[in-house]
């Protein structure tokens, strides 16, 4: 009899152990009984008889595929570094539904569309070595500098060696527009795979990569877990953007596992951007990362220098509008081009207020004010919480209810008045919310089907439209003051990618405009992707002298409980455990132990929210430690839960 180490995908500290009659192999898919029913499992590794009962596999027959060492090895990697179970780990690779023996044959798709590469393009793809084994690559290039058509050029010599490669996107927004240009030069060996598809379309295109039918796979983080063998090149575009870092159940970041991913299958892989993260430019410092930098446009058309317009000193109707921006929007609809307005809210307006008493209207599940939608309705954008906005505030009965703030449907509105003819496009979640909608969204923008759109983030990441001259960001003051320490860096890296959405082709007269209460503020003397390097210089030397990642390691225990009492008492043994850890293990005494406190938003969903953060000098093991702690606690109270976010992005 062996016995063996089989990881299950259930929230399981460690792996089980069974017994078998016949020897397994590392990385097998199989059968194993699991209390009343059968489980799928996945062979770890083989080990001594253990001195208790153990069950029998139940099957050992032919699965799918069997994982490879490399890839086994990433998995368990990803759950130790993250500290969340193998087993839920290694479910994340699986296809949603059974392999479909008969399947309706695909329409061939030839590749129709080649580029001519720039001198500064073929520098770039001379400098990425696809043969050295494992390298990795910052790709730092202004918008409009071509990275796609570089990244296409290395797919191109990756497909001709009979190879495939993985291009993961930050956002789902991105795909659209992506895959028509990667299906245009490369045909029917494109894969996409994202949490928009269907089931049966997300299982098909797995397949087609697995089997190699496809050489390319496109989508966002989970696009990453398709285990093929053949993989030969990684590429990371927008390697910045926080939306690489899940932050639900499965706590992980997409582009930090995609550089271990490649470590262990010894491949190159590339990071792009226009804006780098710190954690890029800390490793090209460190000469831990390879670095390309492109300062010149494709068409060498000089970006528009942004006008700042002090809102403070604009008093007209409606109140976010200045007349400098009015009379943009005119000048360029008259001129045949597409108008964007960016504003990152959604909604109406941001909240109500009783003038008389100050009465602020807040969620009865958690801890934020309602947003004002269709002007009569409040929602919650957490819960999903709605009601109607009362005649009368019900804490003193006075009708001096008032709207404050901005969104986009206010917006829109509003240019329905102003500008009667111009024909409008709402680019937002709650306008746009499957690839049906998405697609025709941006088929619109791209026929000129519309001439202003008023868009959230998500017109803010590497789309690419031929016709939009104007740029408008509204309100741009509203992440400046958020409570994170990242805050400065976000705000440049978002405005930047949005101001880089205009002025695309040659010849092409764009226009940007800001609006502000604050115009002092020093993010507005850094609006230039050339200054880049000057702004991400100061704030490392920030990051650096008061020991903020990256030059420490960031986890947050996160503690949700329905008792307030409970969920306190929870986040006190957690910071107690933790202070004791840390006195009973010298090397953990430079150990930050942060909280307990309440999170930054204290209630979601009617559960209370606490946190505990460490901060651990760079280099320091943080598994070893954060796995001692979990231990400790066990398993949480009822109705209650605890979570652990290594590198967390967001603490809210």
């Amino acid at each position: 009899m062996h016995y063996f180490e089989i990881a299950i995908p259930a929230p399981l500290k460690t792996a089980l152990t069974y017994s078998s009659k016949t020897r397994l192999i590392r990385g097998q898919k199989i059968s194993v009984p699991l209390r009343k029913r059968s489980a799928t499992g996945m062979v770890i590794r083989e080990v001594p008889k253990p001195d208790f009962d153990t069950k029998e596999i139940d099957d050992t027959g032919e699965f799918d595929f069997q994982l490879n060492n490399a890839h086994l090895s990433w998995l368990e990697w990803i759950s130790d570094y993250y500290q969340y179970p193998l087993g839920l780990v290694i479910n994340s690779i699986y296809p949603p539904l059974p392999r479909k023996e008969k399947r309706k044959e695909t329409e061939l798709i030839p590749p129709s569309e080649t580029f001519e590469l720039t001198p500064v393009q073929k520098k770039a793809v001379e400098d990425i070595d696809l043969n050295s084994g494992f390298k990795s690559y910052l790709l730092h290039g202004v918008t409009g500098s071509g990275k796609t058509e570089i990244y296409m050029e290395l797919f191109e010599e990756v497909i001709g060696r009979g190879k495939q490669g993985v291009f993961l996107l930050p956002e789902i927004s991105l795909t659209p527009q992506l895959e028509k240009r990667f299906i245009k030069r490369f045909g029917n060996l494109v894969s996409v795979y994202h949490s928009q598809m269907t089931a049966r379309q997300k299982t098909n295109s797995w397949y087609d990569f697995m089997e190699g039918k496809t050489q390319i796979m496109i989508g966002p983080r989970s696009s990453l877990f398709c285990p093929s063998e053949n993989i030969e090149l990684i590429v990371v575009d927008e390697e910045h953007e926080s939306s690489f870092k899940q932050e639900e159940k499965f706590l992980y970041h997409a582009r930090d596992a995609a550089l271990k991913l490649a470590q262990l299958k010894k491949i190159p892989i590339v990071l792009g951007s226009a804006t780098p993260s710190f954690e890029s430019l800390k490793n090209v410092r460190e000469s831990k990362m390879s670095y390309i930098r492109i300062k010149e446009k494709v068409f060498n058309q000089s970006s528009a220098k942004p006008k700042i317009i002090d809102m403070t000193k604009e008093k007209h109707d409606p109140f976010w509008l200045s007349s400098e921006l009015k009379t943009s929007i005119e000048n360029h609809i008259a001129r045949k081009k597409q108008v964007a307005l960016f504003l990152n809210r959604r909604g109406w307006a941001s909240m109500i207020q009783c003038y008389d008493c100050g009465q602020n209207f807040q969620c009865m599940n958690c801890d934020v004010s309602l947003t004002v939608h269709n002007k009569t309705d409040l929602y919650c954008h957490y819960c999903g919480y709605g009601e109607k906005i009362p005649e009368k505030c019900p804490n003193c009965l006075s009708e001096k209810i008032s709207k404050m703030g901005l969104g986009t449907e206010q917006v829109i509105k509003d240019l329905e008045t102003i500008f009667p003819s111009a024909r409008l496009l709402k680019f937002d979640r709650d306008e746009i919310q499957n690839k049906n909608q998405l697609a025709e969204a941006i088929s619109s923008i791209e026929e000129h089907r519309c001439d202003i759109i008023v868009g959230t983030q998500m017109i803010a990441k590497g789309l690419d439209f031929t016709n939009l001259t104007l740029m408008g960001i509204l309100d741009a003051d509203q992440s400046f003051s958020f409570p994170d320490f990242r805050a400065s860096e976000k705000s440049l890296q978002q405005m930047l990618q949005v101001l880089g959405r205009v002025g695309r082709r040659k010849e092409q007269e764009s226009e940007v405009i800001i609006q502000t209460r604050t115009p002092e503020h020093f993010i507005f003397s850094h609006l230039d992707e050339k200054k880049f390097e000057d702004f991400s210089d100061s704030q490392i030397q920030k990051r650096e002298m008061f020991n903020y990642p990256p030059f420490s390691k960031m986890v947050a225990f996160l503690i949700k409980a329905k008792s307030e009492k409970t969920g306190e008492k929870i986040a006190d043994r957690v910071a107690h455990l933790c202070n004791g850890l840390k006195k009973a293990w010298p090397s953990y005494k430079e150990t930050n132990v942060l909280g307990p406190c309440p999170s930054p938003i204290p209630k979601i969903r009617n559960e209370y929210r606490f946190q505990v953060i460490l901060k651990f000098p760079a280099g320091l093991n943080h598994q070893h430690f954060v796995t001692e702690i979990d231990k400790a606690l066990g398993k949480p109270p009822a109705q209650s839960k605890i979570s652990i976010n290594v590198d967390p992005v967001d603490l809210m």
